[in-house]
């Protein structure tokens, strides 16, 4: 039994080894590309966030600026060019979305640190498959 398990197991893994997008760890960053965005953003402005299968940190300052770093990762280069990060900023609100590529499968996502002002009102942080992380923030979250 031990045999056949282990047989099985070598032929389903040497089947996938081909494959791009599979990643034994289920986490592949083989691919990267780093983002930076920075805007003004009042205190009491609001932020919303929409992440696909990555951290976001979000971190209070005493600047009426927003700064958003991080990194888009995939299992291929073609995927990795396909990974969007659309954001939408005005003085008084910023939302940043991340568009997934087509189909949405395989090993792909984004991670996030952002600097805001800590009397921003965080709505709607959402992310996939990631952790949320708030620190020193005065302003009201949802």
């Amino acid at each position: 039994m031990r045999l056949l398990t282990g047989v099985c197991l070598g032929l389903g893994i040497f089947s996938l080894a081909a494959c791009d997008e599979f990643d034994i760890g289920g986490f592949s960053d083989r691919y990267r590309e780093d983002f930076h965005f920075s805007y003004p953003l009042n205190a009491g402005g609001s932020l919303q966030i929409d992440n696909a299968n990555g951290s976001v940190e979000i971190v209070g300052w005493d600047k009426n600026t927003i700064e958003i770093d991080g990194t888009k990762y995939a299992g291929s280069e073609d995927r990795l060019k396909e990974i969007k990060i659309d954001v939408v900023p005005s003085p008084s609100s910023v939302s940043i979305r991340t568009i997934p590529p087509v189909p949405r499968m395989g090993n792909f996502g984004a991670r996030y640190v952002i600097h805001v002002p800590r009397k921003v009102e965080l709505q709607n942080i959402v992310s996939s498959n990631g952790a949320i992380r708030v620190e020193t923030i005065e302003g009201h979250t949802r």
